[in-house]
């Protein structure tokens, strides 16, 4: 077939001359970046929803603020450099909300605004607290210290809606005074474990060092230290897909199955999903009837599973063909 060679030099030369024209536009790009950066800060910081409450703009004025009221921080951390849709939902919604007067009395409230500005103070924040992506929020102790943190859909495992914001206040509340008796009271360690649990803050080295240290853990209490390490393996597998595949990590997460190790409801799907695909993989008739049963206890009778429900019997069904 006879090939037409007239585009393909044009792009070669265009794409020549870009670097001069890039680097001719710089410094005036430049200069004007900041200043819209600056206006842009200006705005997002002037919107009505931070002053309805008494939001504070500085970090250090927000702790000392916390020390003296006796309260923890709410942070909510948002930009201004480039339009943020979540931003604009939560800032509509949750912080705009007239009950989020009420609970703004119970803690100090802190807006940190990534703009990109030259000379802002704390420009990394909200990296420094181990925060990805806006908008995310957490409380903080009155040292600034990390006591739960989550995104605009979830913190501690609520939606990020006022109500949310009151439940996770309340476990925060409970951790910070458990955390100041338990050190005059080792009578206190369990539940302050627990109260931690509550707000995931221990990972699953720390969850194994503190549970071993406890004694006379009830049946119930072993569950629920178990479900949080298994919902810990399962995250962790899962976070290697590209690197483990499907198949592998269907085939550790039925290993925990097959040990005895069971999930939390949050991780159900997810757990018993893999279990079922491993299943189903190597003719294992007893697994696969296991995880469908706990699939279908938990959502066979939810519309909104019904093709998850047919895709699962499929399963269950190569499971049993011989």
């Amino acid at each position: 077939m006879h090939r037409v060679p007239t585009r393909k030099p044009m792009r070669l030369h265009l794409l020549a001359l870009l670097p001069a024209v890039l680097a001719a536009a710089v410094p005036a790009q430049q200069k004007q970046s900041q200043e819209e950066l600056v206006r842009l800060r200006d705005e997002k910081l002037k919107k009505p929803v931070f002053h309805r409450v008494a939001w504070l703009f500085d970090y250090d004025e927000a702790r000392q603020q916390a020390q003296k009221q006796g309260k923890p921080i709410f942070a909510y951390f948002t930009r201004s450099f480039r339009y943020c849709e979540p931003c604009e939902k939560i800032e509509a919604g949750a912080l705009a909300d007239v009950a989020f007067g009420d609970f703004a009395k119970k803690i100090v409230l802190f807006v940190h605004n990534t703009s990109k500005c030259d000379g802002d103070k704390y420009p990394s924040l909200l990296t420094d607290k181990g925060l990805s992506g806006f908008p995310s929020v957490c409380f903080l102790d009155a040292q600034g210290e990390v006591i739960v943190q989550g995104n605009s859909s979830s913190i501690a495992g609520f939606d990020s809606t006022v109500a949310g914001f009151e439940s996770t206040l309340a476990k925060v509340g409970n951790y910070l005074q458990l955390k100041a008796k338990a050190a005059s009271d080792p009578a206190l360690q369990k539940q302050l474990l627990f109260a931690e649990l509550d707000l995931e803050r221990l990972d699953a080295a720390a969850l194994r060092q503190r549970a071993a240290e406890l004694k006379n853990l009830t049946a119930a209490e072993q569950l629920r230290i178990d479900q949080r390490l298994t919902d810990t393996d399962v995250r962790n597998l899962t976070a290697r897909t590209r690197e483990l595949g499907q198949e592998e990590i269907g085939k550790q997460i039925a290993a925990l199955a097959k040990a005895g190790h069971r999930p939390s409801e949050a991780s159900a799907a997810t757990f018993w999903g893999f279990v079922l695909q491993h299943a189903s993989r190597s003719k294992d008739g007893e697994l696969a009837d296991q995880a469908f049963a706990e699939l279908d206890h938990r959502y066979g009778s939810d519309p909104k599973f019904a093709r998850a429900v047919a895709n699962w019997q499929q399963l269950l069904a190569q499971a049993k063909a011989r």
